[in-house]
């Protein structure tokens, strides 16, 4: 058992001392590498440092080289932009003259322009002064013929006027006369049917209230017999023209009422006239007037 033990730490050892000897040698050649490796790097430092001295060497004589180059192209361009402002000022004169003589040259041609455009323009105004002085005399004679034109079409007109007033007055009172003349020939017939109707209402009351045709508003203070004449009664109270339900009407004997002043009296009159005539009521007022004829 101890034999064992001790070949055991004999392999360790021997492990331990190859490792260390193998870690030696890569030590050493890592060494000898970088050693290489400096060596090379030291080599091309130095092959570097003479191409770059060479380089300097080269690039101060194609500095010097141009130095001299540029200081003859800098004195060349001075001897030609001398040449230049020389040439320019030269061109400039030469132009300027040129401009000064084209303004003066202009100002004068302006100048004829101007002058004859105010010739022209003081003879276009006295040709226009005298033209309007012609036109005023013209529009003058023009007023006083129209003046005295409008003046007889006035007095014409007003003579037609007043001839279509007389024919017009002429053609209403002719109307008038007209429509009072049948307005009295209807209150004629009216008050002889009136008084044909009463002697036959009287008749028919007397003969029991048979086939009545008018009847008196005092006929109708009794109420049985009132309601008698009524159901018997089957004539229309309306004008004629007017569209009434005659199946039962009362006839009243009623005058035109006037309850306004006396130009409303007269307008009322009037419209009751043309009304019975068999004009339409068109106002208001005329619907009303419509209105109290036929009521009771």
């Amino acid at each position: 058992m101890m034999a064992v033990k001790k070949s055991d730490a004999d392999k360790a050892k021997r492990s331990a001392a190859a490792k260390k000897a193998a870690a030696t040698r890569k030590r050493r050649a890592e060494a000898a590498r970088k050693e290489s490796i400096e060596a090379e790097a030291k080599v091309k430092r130095q092959a570097t440092a003479k191409k770059a001295a060479a380089t300097r060497k080269r690039n101060a004589a194609a500095a010097e080289k141009a130095k001299a180059g540029t200081a003859a192209k800098r004195e060349a361009a001075a001897k030609k932009a001398a040449a230049t402002r020389r040439r320019r000022a030269k061109e400039k004169a030469a132009a300027e003259a040129a401009a000064k003589r084209s303004a003066a040259a202009k100002k004068a041609a302006a100048t004829r322009k101007r002058r004859a455009e105010e010739a022209a323009k003081a003879k276009a105004e006295a040709a226009l002064k005298r033209k309007r002085k012609a036109a005023g005399k013209k529009a003058a004679v023009s007023r006083a013929r129209n003046i005295e034109e409008k003046a007889a079409a006035d007095a014409k007109e007003k003579r037609k006027a007043a001839a279509r007033k007389g024919a017009a007055t002429r053609r209403r009172q002719a109307e008038e006369k007209a429509v009072a003349e049948r307005w009295a020939q209807r209150q004629a017939r009216a008050a002889a049917k009136r008084k044909q109707e009463a002697e036959e209402a009287d008749a028919a009351r007397r003969a029991g209230f048979a086939q009545v045709k008018l009847i008196r508003a005092r006929d109708a203070t009794n109420k049985s017999r009132a309601k008698k004449i009524s159901d018997t009664t089957a004539r229309s109270a309306a004008a004629a023209h007017i569209v009434a339900d005659d199946s039962k009407a009362k006839v009243m004997h009623k005058p035109v009422k006037s309850d306004g002043g006396s130009d409303d009296a007269s307008r009322r009159l009037k419209f009751h006239m043309k009304w019975v005539n068999g004009q339409n009521p068109e106002t208001v007022e005329e619907y009303a007037w419509v209105r109290e004829f036929t009521s009771a």
